[in-house]
């Protein structure tokens, strides 16, 4: 395409003038340019020959930025090990580099690895001590990045009043600076958070704003999660026909982004709302699809399978399956559902004592993430 060939001319011109600074930049360019595509497995190769010629020319400042980046790729790919791997040995160069802004960048990018594999106090513990490096050089993009990444995570832990107060604070900065694809990062998590506290009205006009601002930007992959928020806004409010229409949107447009995670996430949801719409044979298949994108990925994804596991409990239970949905809900370790099963099926007492460990088990999460946060 058109961008590549400018890349690939801008190299040439740059070996011809011997401009080897300039050369390690375009590929690094190049590279970003791709996996912002969702071309990451392209990436790969030009971060790796990037490197390859920042290490023998002793250009550190490159080598650094070109290998956070390619532990992104790797990342984006589904090879979360892979990614922290090459993230973690990024890091520490640039620690002894004394490289803090790269330092900055790099713990946020393990933070996020760590977010990836579901172990939200190592990606809490990074993402805080990517925000102090952030703060002690100034840079105040990496700083409204960190801001986002302790949001995102606050939304996984269902703490989303507290997700709120870090996301508002970086939406005027992204807004004011025209950055798109920082807007409708924000604009898409601070929705969840909303929606999360019951806000719909103001979740839909998050949702929408970031569905624009993602159209605006021209990226697939962050218009199919814009989209697949909305649906999930609309399914909240009863508007089963838009919440489909917006969620079978999404999966059109981020398809096998990140290995298919984002697929497998997206046919759940589709699954939920068609469950809820009363179209329970679809919904089986949406399943199937999600369980199917989920054997191709790396790693346990404990939560995805929670996920996946929960929803075939939500549609045996709204058909009335009461064993199915108990013997679903148990596998998810959704006890607050298989009490209720429980209770369908005539076991009271035993549905009502799962129901009430449900609401310990969340209050003992809860306070022990406040502690570890505090």
């Amino acid at each position: 395409d058109l961008a590549i060939k400018s890349f690939d001319r801008a190299e040439t011109l740059f070996r011809a003038a011997n401009n080897i600074d300039g050369v390690t930049e375009t590929l690094f360019q190049r590279g970003v340019f791709l996996s912002r595509a969702n071309r990451s497995a392209e990436a790969i190769p030009v971060f790796e020959k990037g490197i390859a010629i920042a290490h023998d020319t002793g250009d550190t400042h490159h080598e650094v930025r070109l290998q956070l980046a390619l532990g992104t790729a790797y990342v984006n790919l589904g090879q979360t090990a892979r990614g922290q791997q090459i993230t973690e040995e990024g890091i520490k160069k640039a620690i002894d580099s004394k490289m803090e802004h790269a330092a900055a960048v790099g713990l946020l990018d393990l933070g996020n690895v760590y977010l990836v594999r579901e172990q939200p106090d190592l990606a809490d513990k990074y993402f805080f001590q990517g925000l102090e490096f952030a703060r002690q050089t100034k840079s105040q993009v990496v700083e409204m990045r960190a801001l986002l990444s302790l949001g995102t995570l606050r939304i996984q832990s269902d703490r989303p009043k507290e997700a709120i107060e870090f996301i508002q604070r970086a939406v005027p900065y992204y807004e004011k600076g025209k950055f798109l694809r920082e807007t409708t990062q924000a604009l898409i998590l601070l929705a969840r958070a909303q929606n999360q506290l019951g806000r719909v009205n103001e979740a839909e006009q998050a949702s929408r704003r970031a569905v624009s601002s993602a159209e605006q930007l021209g990226d697939v992959e962050q218009s199919g999660i814009a989209h697949a928020d909305l649906a999930t806004v609309l399914m909240e409010r009863g508007n089963f026909p838009g919440a489909l229409a917006e969620q079978e949107r999404a999966l059109q447009l981020y398809a096998n982004s990140r290995g298919g995670l984002n697929a497998a996430y997206g046919f759940t949801n589709l699954a939920l709302i068609e469950s809820q719409a009363g179209l329970f044979a679809k919904a089986t298949e949406a399943l199937s699809n999600a369980e199917a994108r989920l054997a191709k990925l790396e790693g346990s994804l404990i939560q995805l399978r929670a996920v996946i596991l929960s929803v075939h409990a939500e549609v045996a239970y709204s058909q009335r399956q009461w064993t199915q949905a108990a013997r679903f809900a148990r596998q998810a370790d959704a006890r607050l559902l298989t009490g209720l099963a429980a209770i369908r099926m005539g076991r009271i007492d035993a549905g009502l004592s799962e129901a009430s460990a449900s609401i310990q088990q969340y209050d003992q999460k809860d306070r022990q993430f406040t502690a570890a946060a505090g």
